[in-house]
């Protein structure tokens, strides 16, 4: 299943556009800008050894396609601050969701892939990691990354589930302890996840703004036009509980929801990227959304 939603400042008209089994379901409804994200703090880049070295001081899940031979860099940074949880209504499961709690702390991490300023395309895409099988994935990358870059895409991947955050301080405790989604054990099922998501989303800097004294640019003077979300699998479905929340403050322009890759060769996961690129201008801001397969 894809889905892609575009979203307004303020009060605005909600398209859920999702495909299946070839039928094309389209739902509008109105949605109260009622809660913002709290802000968080990047700290980095974190240093790293090169991927390949054998060193447990590099970045876990390094991209395994060759980035420096097509003008791409790869950075780790640590995201920290503090969340809200939400409750969903369980009347209405389109409905906005609700802030339960809020002030719980997280510690987690993101890596960015981001081609030259002249190779950028003005796109975007944050991966939600997926933990399928305890190990912290970018698998939409694994499918589509070499599009990506031939594209001039900026990606980062955001681990926001503590199962694969457990499994990187696992894999590199010296360079991952400390890392925490859960304040303390405070939050259960990854509560805390959703507004992780949107943090990231936030430290990324619009055409037009500024980025703020002393704030950590973690893509490099890059300036996004778009910011689409995407997720493969489990992490889709969490995007799915995330669409009634995003609502509350919006920060994506769209998301790309990917339920049945398995169906897909990779050279065809890359055609959808790049049939979705052709319309992006559908899925801007205000804007009814563009879904393509």
């Amino acid at each position: 299943m894809l889905d892609l939603m575009a979203q307004r400042e303020g009060l605005v008209p909600r398209a859920l556009l999702t495909l299946a089994t070839g039928f094309l379901v389209v739902a509008a409804i109105l949605s109260q800008q009622a809660a913002a994200v709290p802000p968080a703090t990047i700290i980095g880049p974190i240093p790293a050894d090169a991927a390949g070295s054998g060193s447990r001081n590099g970045i876990h899940s390094a991209s395994a396609i060759e980035l420096a031979a097509h003008g791409y860099s790869e950075e780790e940074f640590f995201i920290e601050g503090v969340a809200n949880t939400y409750k969903a209504d369980s009347d209405n499961p389109m409905a906005d969701a609700s802030i339960e709690s809020d002030g719980h702390r997280y510690r987690t991490r993101l890596v960015v892939r981001r081609p030259q300023p002249a190779d950028f395309n003005g796109v975007v895409v944050v991966e939600w990691m997926n933990v399928t099988g305890g190990v912290d994935k970018d698998i939409d990358w694994w499918q589509s990354g070499e599009h990506l870059v031939a594209n001039g895409y900026a990606y980062v991947f955001v681990s926001a589930q503590q199962m694969g955050i457990d499994n990187i301080i696992s894999w590199s405790p010296e360079r991952y302890a400390g890392l925490n989604a859960t304040h303390d054990g405070m939050v259960s099922g990854d509560a805390s996840s959703y507004d992780i998501f949107s943090a990231v989303a936030k430290s990324i800097v619009r055409e037009g703004q500024a980025l703020p004294a002393g704030v950590v640019d973690i893509l490099a003077g890059l300036r996004a036009r778009q910011i689409i979300a995407t997720g493969h699998s489990q992490s889709a479905s969490r995007l799915a509980n995330y669409s009634t929340v995003s609502t509350l403050d919006p920060v994506f322009d769209g998301f790309y929801r990917a339920w049945r890759w398995r169906h897909y060769s990779r050279r065809s996961a890359g055609e959808n990227f790049q049939a979705y690129g052709r319309d992006r201008h559908a899925a801007s801001r205000g804007n009814a959304a563009a879904q393509h397969r």
